[in-house]
């Protein structure tokens, strides 16, 4: 994961040998409801669950993307 200033950041999947396309959940603590594909457009649904962190109930939103290995993707929340 490559983060930039503006709030978006790249995804890679790596090289090796036999690797395949592989689903990958992206997380985050701010209020979005949804990640957009930055070069295609695609629209990503977001789900939100809370989960314990210590003594403290954190709210997340989750998306799941499929990275082909190889190819750059370039996201941002919204």
């Amino acid at each position: 994961m490559f983060t930039y200033d503006d709030g978006s950041f790249i995804l890679y999947r790596y090289v090796k040998d036999s690797n395949r396309p592989d689903h990958v959940k992206v997380y985050t603590r701010g209020e979005y409801t949804k990640l957009i594909d930055v070069v295609s457009g695609e629209i990503y649904e977001v789900e939100q669950f809370e989960a314990w962190e210590g003594p403290m109930r954190q709210k997340y939103n989750v998306a799941d993307v499929v990275l082909i290995p190889g190819v750059f993707r370039k996201f941002k929340w919204s």
